[in-house]
């Protein structure tokens, strides 16, 4: 089980990463080619991708030889509010269909991946 949460932790941790510098340098195309993107400010993204950076490596980095061992929690539950949220913004722009060109279906599923986390931790 300890290695499963591993993975996950992995999992969302590097679609976290990789989603916020993809969002932070194709904004312009992003915001044309997708309505809730185009919705929010280059610098709400830019500051909305910051935390998913920051949050997704406090669920991989080593943090017991520091003497916190509550950083995973914490940034399980950011993530997920935050992906929680993100969600009501795609589904306002698209539906809740459960489609891979939803952005929608993305969020909630690292907002579920999320909970899974936390509660596991």
């Amino acid at each position: 089980m300890t290695y499963l949460v591993w993975l996950l932790r992995l999992a969302v941790a590097f679609f976290c990463f990789s989603g916020a510098i993809w969002r932070i340098k194709n904004f312009d195309t992003a915001a044309k080619d997708v309505a809730s993107v185009g919705a929010l400010s280059r610098g709400t993204w830019t500051a909305i991708g910051v935390f998913e950076i920051v949050f997704g490596l406090m669920l991989v980095v080593p943090t017991g030889w520091l003497g916190i061992t509550s950083l995973v929690g914490l940034a399980a539950t950011g993530l997920a509010i935050e992906m929680g949220l993100l969600t009501l913004l795609h589904v306002r722009h698209f539906g809740f269909s459960p489609k891979a060109t939803n952005p929608g279906t993305w969020t909630f599923v690292l907002c579920l991946l999320s909970v899974v986390i936390l509660v596991a931790h």
